[in-house]
């Protein structure tokens, strides 16, 4: 009898481990293995200061966070980490480069960016907790009648990140 319940025993633990693999990749896992990259979404409120830093009247087209994924770093081989925490927004609005370089850059500056004069392009940072945050403005696609399309990305690392 004794040996028949180690076995069940034995059985019922190895099919709840094979439940919680280090393999499995679903973000509660990861977070359970590693640590929370981001306690108390804090560094994604630095990084979604993008989402409102547009010119007015700009018609937004995609607003998005990247999914925190655990993963190889690839600029230190032979390391694991969380990747940056990313958001962005894509929006097209008429008007000179300039002027809308100007108005992302008065949004980020009052949400407490400076710009990163150290960069090639428009571009911001910001001091996180984790390191320092970066912005990047850049025209993606110029239409007829001034129209054109721009893509606005922050990232921070996250903490234990790549």
């Amino acid at each position: 009898m004794f040996t028949v319940r180690v076995l069940l025993a034995a059985a019922v633990l190895a099919v709840l481990c094979s439940a919680c693999s280090v393999d499995s990749k679903t973000f509660d896992d990861q977070i359970w293995l590693h640590g929370d990259p981001d306690p108390g979404g804090k560094l994604t409120a630095v990084v979604s200061a993008v989402f409102y830093a547009y010119p007015a009247e700009a018609t937004v087209t995609l607003r998005t966070t990247d999914r925190l994924e655990w993963d190889f770093c690839p600029n230190r081989p032979g390391h694991n980490g969380w990747q940056p925490i990313r958001a962005q927004v894509e929006f097209a609005v008429v008007g000179s480069t300039d002027r809308i370089v100007g108005s992302v850059g008065s949004s980020l500056q009052q949400a407490g960016w400076s710009v990163d004069y150290g960069s090639d392009g428009p571009a911001w940072i910001r001091p996180a907790a984790t390191g320092v945050a970066h912005a990047r403005l850049r025209a993606d696609q110029a239409w007829t009648g001034g129209l054109i399309a721009w893509n606005l990305t922050a990232e921070v690392p996250a903490v234990k990140g790549c």
